[in-house]
């Protein structure tokens, strides 16, 4: 073979491949869904009880007022056989606090379930505040027959002390 004929075969295919790697990129795009995905949905994968919570800016309300924080590890109050109503209450308590002493800094709130005791219908664990390290006490009183209540230690003080939510009661009128 001469160098001319060599010349134009590893031309030819040198251009052969820049084609095909045109045609490659022209038709293997990113599926828009994917993108969006990335770029606008976050999800976050809680460090205490595994959960997944995906939040879609285009499915919630994006003002400040009516923000509301997700309550995680709720499963295990159900575990300990607490009450629907009394679980609703648990959460909006914490909503509350969010809401009041958080400025609602923090996309969740979870009842985390290492170190839960109860005690006679009387929980105590930790809440950690979003995935940070801010860890408070907390103690819910669940009675099936009595009282329901919450009470939120802050013993630095740095949210406003002590939050308790007051005793309400569930039942048959």
């Amino acid at each position: 073979m001469t160098k001319k004929r060599i010349v134009i075969i590893l031309s030819i295919i040198a251009f052969g491949t820049l084609i095909l790697i045109s045609i490659y990129y022209a038709t293997h795009k990113e599926d828009p869904s994917q993108a969006y995905l990335k770029d606008a949905v976050q999800i976050t994968h809680d460090i205490d009880t595994g959960e997944l919570i995906t939040v879609d800016p285009n499915l919630t309300s994006q003002t400040e007022g009516t923000r509301t924080v997700a309550i995680l590890g709720v499963n295990k109050l159900v575990e300990e056989n607490v009450l629907q109503e009394q679980i609703s209450f648990v959460k909006d308590k914490l909503n509350e606090f969010s809401k009041q002493r958080l400025q609602n800094k923090y996309d969740t709130i979870t009842i985390r379930p290492e170190g839960l005791v109860n005690n006679d219908d009387v929980i105590t664990t930790t809440i950690r505040l979003g995935q940070s390290e801010e860890i408070l006490p907390i103690t819910i009183t669940a009675s099936r027959f009595g009282p329901t209540r919450i009470v939120i230690e802050d013993p630095s003080n740095k949210y406003g002390g002590q939050y308790d939510s007051g005793e309400v009661v569930f039942g048959a009128d």
